[in-house]
């Protein structure tokens, strides 16, 4: 059975720590311990502490693509521990583990760090490959009633009580919309090889660039696809990010595993991880749906926006859960988001 850890703040120790603190809540002029340390501690430097989880069974396993963003992590893990969610993380193979522990400090051992990594790459199959990991490494814990999609530069803007109740229990959240010609068509449609550093789409360069076995046997597979052409099937798209109940991801699974000529369809297209869930979804899957929980800012050129600073929070509609992509190095907006939300979930 699957457990998940609540992270309290430690009241007790900080009120230990600080006997100023103490008195000041038995003279009523602060109202929790908690109260001060987000309004005025944190900022004078006095230390904090999380206590040991409550251990209860989880509803839900957030899987969290990690790649270059352990400061993110680290606030918003306390967050989803904190909503009850149990917590899977998939580090791109090229990353060292060395941010994330250090980052992640005391929660570390609440973050199951997944062992059959993938060197992603982006536009690339790959992407999908960290997926299905993520998902199995979940299921094979087991108990979940749903499974959340995000990255560790994504953010939720919701308290964790919030956050607990957000996704109705039978309905699934993943964008899909249909498509018939244009961009997105043809991604699918023609043919790509974006999984290997000769033919990336994003970091090439001359010493990476040299040719191996793997390449070549993927070449071969290509080929042979290209001229047998790729499986006809209604196409649908949306964002990368979903949240998805035990039954939707079993069915995709199953699918997944029995149809290898629609799995290599999507190998060789460009960006599948916005197209190859959702047309699983969109063809096969018939429970009510909603778009996907994560808002990305695409109202500025180039998009999406990167969240830098507070004011930047004014693009955010107000249904949002969740946002990305947030500067790995905007230390005040990930504090202020942290401490929004922590304020919201004592209010």
């Amino acid at each position: 059975m699957s457990v998940s850890g609540n992270v309290e703040f430690d009241e007790e120790w900080y009120l230990e720590r600080y006997p100023d603190i103490k008195n000041a809540l038995n003279n009523g002029i602060i109202h929790s311990a908690l109260e001060h340390y987000l309004s005025y501690g944190k900022v004078e430097g006095r230390e904090a502490r999380f206590k040991e989880p409550v251990r209860r069974q989880a509803s839900a396993a957030c899987l969290i693509l990690a790649h270059r963003a352990p400061q993110v992590l680290c606030r918003a893990a306390i967050l989803y521990l904190n909503a009850g969610w149990d917590l899977f993380i998939h580090l791109d193979k090229k990353d060292d583990f060395s941010a994330y522990e250090r980052q992640l400090g005391e929660i570390r051992p609440h973050c199951n760090f997944i062992d059959d990594r993938v060197e992603v790459f982006w536009g690339g199959f790959t992407m999908i490959k960290a997926q299905i990991n993520l998902i199995n490494a979940a299921m094979s814990t087991g108990g979940y009633e749903r499974y959340i999609l995000l990255t560790d530069d994504t953010f939720p803007v919701k308290s964790p009580r919030m956050l607990s109740k957000v996704f109705h229990p039978q309905y699934d959240y993943i964008t899909t919309q249909l498509q018939t010609s244009g961009t997105f068509f043809d991604r699918y449609n023609r043919f790509f090889l974006n999984d290997y550093a000769p033919t990336q789409m994003r970091g090439r360069n001359q010493d990476n660039t040299f040719i191996e076995d793997d390449f070549l046997e993927a070449i071969y597979r290509l080929a042979i696809l290209k001229r047998k052409g790729k499986q006809k099937i209604p196409l649908y798209f949306g964002s990368q990010f979903w949240s998805l109940t035990t039954s939707t991801i079993t069915k995709i699974l199953e699918i997944i595993r029995s149809d290898d000529y629609l799995v290599q369809s999507f190998e060789f297209s460009a960006l599948p991880d916005e197209l190859m869930f959702q047309t699983i979804v969109g063809n096969y899957i018939s429970s009510p749906r909603e778009n996907g929980p994560v808002y990305a800012d695409f109202s500025v050129s180039p998009g999406p926006r990167i969240f830098r600073n507070i004011s930047d929070l004014q693009a955010i509609p107000e249904y949002t859960n969740f946002i990305r992509k947030i500067d790995p190095n905007a230390g005040n907006l990930i504090e202020h988001l942290f401490e929004r939300s922590m304020e919201d979930q004592v209010s």
